[in-house]
């Protein structure tokens, strides 16, 4: 099962958005406020997703809200030169699905 797809817990796309920041993380030459602040919005949506589980909702929704909210959050840290790194990133984890 790949990075982006579905499936019944919604796992893959959540430690997709880990998996991405860890391996640019290096590249993108963040400060220790970009790094606080990525490290809380995944912290954040880490805790979402148990909650979610521990509720036994399994709501696809809300949880595709949370991810989505934790990308715009780290999109507002970035710079412009780090959201180019980030979409390449994105775009070549996609295209190698």
């Amino acid at each position: 099962m790949g990075l982006f797809n579905d499936n019944s817990t919604g796992a893959q796309k959540g430690g997709g958005l880990r998996h991405i920041y860890e391996a640019m993380k290096p590249s993108l030459n963040l400060s220790a406020d970009q790094e606080t602040g990525i490290e809380q919005a995944l912290t954040e949506l880490k805790e979402e997703r148990k909650d979610f589980i521990k509720q036994g909702d399994g709501n696809k929704e809300e949880m595709q809200i949370a991810r989505k909210q934790a990308r715009q959050k780290i999109m507002e840290i970035l710079n412009p030169a780090q959201k180019k790194l980030w979409h390449e990133k994105v775009q070549s984890l996609k295209e190698s699905e």
